[in-house]
């Protein structure tokens, strides 16, 4: 699993330049099925009733050849550091993660 963290804009201190883009790419597990994978896409969209969480989707590589070998990508959109703070040990993300994420997914 890899994760990354980076300011969705740069500029003056607007909104939007405050805003924080979280991504996590994984590998599917071998013996996931697709039922799995697909209540993992619900599980993300779960992660935007996270107050500060604006847009959450994790979507399935298609470019085999350039993915390293990742299969999925998480993006989670959110309006500053101060909810990627409260993101990590919400319930919501906690169940996320160990309920879906974690099944399905090589870590």
């Amino acid at each position: 699993m890899q994760a990354a963290v980076a300011p969705a804009t740069a500029g003056p201190a607007s909104a939007a330049a405050r805003r924080v883009i979280h991504t996590v790419m994984w590998r599917a597990r071998p013996d996931a099925s697709p039922a799995q994978l697909t209540a993992c896409v619900v599980a993300a969209k779960t992660l935007e009733r996270i107050d500060g969480v604006l847009a959450a989707n994790l979507n399935q590589s298609f470019t085999s050849d350039r993915s390293r070998g990742y299969t999925h990508l998480l993006v989670v959109e959110m309006r500053d550091r101060e909810t990627l703070q409260r993101y990590a040990p919400h319930p919501l993300h906690v169940a996320a993660r160990d309920d879906y994420f974690r099944i399905a997914f090589q870590t």
